[in-house]
């Protein structure tokens, strides 16, 4: 029996995740093709900061070698992304003008950096930290220039800021609320953290609001809403990820936040389903890689025609990466039951801090 196409807009970790689990059980049951925007191969793009700040290279950080889809018979198309798509003939077009016919697509273009609506994101030296390619320009631009502003406090903020005081530059870490990594920690947490990126050289300021940045044909600083400016020549925006869905709803696909799926990931089109940051489920649009990975696993299950089980209740955990800083945490900072009971463990002198609520 010929194989069945089935086709993957994106090149990305839930991709991966979910072709991985379909040759491992039923290498035969499908002809697999993969369209990637990137021109890199798919590769592990949580552990980019930890590329900056120089614990893994990019090599580490690839999730398959090449010799991986030769043996599995995966074709893969880097560089090149997906203009339209023919739901009735069950066939895409890429800007190569290049035809490619599916039995079964997923679409999984992830998202992409949001960058805050104020004048001057589009200056030379302002980034996100998203890609290969942007990795690669801000390493180039920290061999040049000596000061950084990071904008963002949460996680990835905090883990680029530390990769930019390892390349030696005076990086400052700008937060809009009251304390770093609101999501993940109390107040009590944060301010430790707050202390150990000082001593590393890192300034931290938070309750401050960027509202531009400033200089002439490149960046030279960030203005703030009290008035101070930040000197920098790299400004680094870490202020979140808007779902990439624009191709879906040109095409019929129903989209809210992000491209609306039922509990096999399957969209309202026929033969057509979304994983990963790009796909909301039950009014969910998840940014972490666990329950990313459980899509992709109920999506594979569904394709093979195996008995396919709720997507269980998501508990959040979070391990921040950044060298000689060790933070963990899981479930929710906030909404506790009202009879829960608190545990806390403080020793100032060490740095250590545990909560835990039962």
């Amino acid at each position: 029996m010929a194989k069945r196409k089935l086709l993957f807009i994106g090149n990305g970790m839930a991709s991966m995740k979910c072709i991985e689990h379909i040759v491992k059980k039923q290498p035969e049951r499908y002809s697999i093709t993969i369209i990637g925007k990137e021109k890199h191969p798919a590769y592990n793009r949580i552990k980019l900061s930890s590329v900056l700040q120089k614990s893994e290279s990019l090599s580490q950080i690839e999730l398959k070698p090449k010799e991986w889809y030769t043996k599995h018979d995966i074709t893969i198309q880097t560089g090149e992304a997906v203009v339209h798509i023919d739901t009735k003939r069950q066939l895409l077009m890429t800007e190569a003008r290049r035809n490619i016919p599916y039995d079964k697509l997923v679409i999984a273009t992830g998202s992409s950096p949001h960058f805050l609506p104020i004048q001057g994101v589009s200056k030379k030296g302002v980034y996100a930290f998203r890609t290969i390619d942007d990795y690669e320009a801000i390493y180039a631009d920290s061999l040049r220039y000596e000061r950084a502003a990071v904008i963002g406090g949460g996680v990835l903020g905090v883990e680029v800021a530390a990769g930019l005081q390892i390349a030696g530059l005076k990086t400052t870490l700008i937060h809009h609320t009251d304390w770093l990594m609101q999501r993940q920690l109390d107040e009590t947490a944060a301010g430790l953290l707050s202390q150990q990126l000082s001593r590393k050289g890192i300034q931290v300021k938070t309750n401050a609001h960027t509202i531009a940045c400033v200089g002439n044909e490149r960046v030279e600083g960030v203005l703030l809403k009290s008035g101070g400016i930040v000197d920098a020549d790299l400004v680094v925006f870490t202020t979140g990820v808007r779902p990439n869905i624009e191709l879906a709803k040109q095409h019929g696909i129903h989209t809210r936040k992000a491209i609306v799926v039922n509990d096999v990931m399957q969209t309202n089109v026929e033969n057509i389903y979304a994983i990963g940051e790009c796909a909301e489920h039950k009014g969910m649009v998840h940014g972490l890689v666990q329950p990313i990975y459980e899509q992709a696993n109920v999506l594979a299950n569904h394709l093979l025609d195996e008995l396919v089980t709720n997507l269980p209740p998501t508990i959040y955990s979070t391990k921040l990466k950044a060298n000689d800083i060790s933070i963990y945490s899981a479930g929710s900072i906030v909404n506790r039951s009202p009879s829960a009971s608190v545990v806390t463990y403080l020793d100032e002198e060490q740095d250590v801090y545990k909560k835990t609520s039962v």
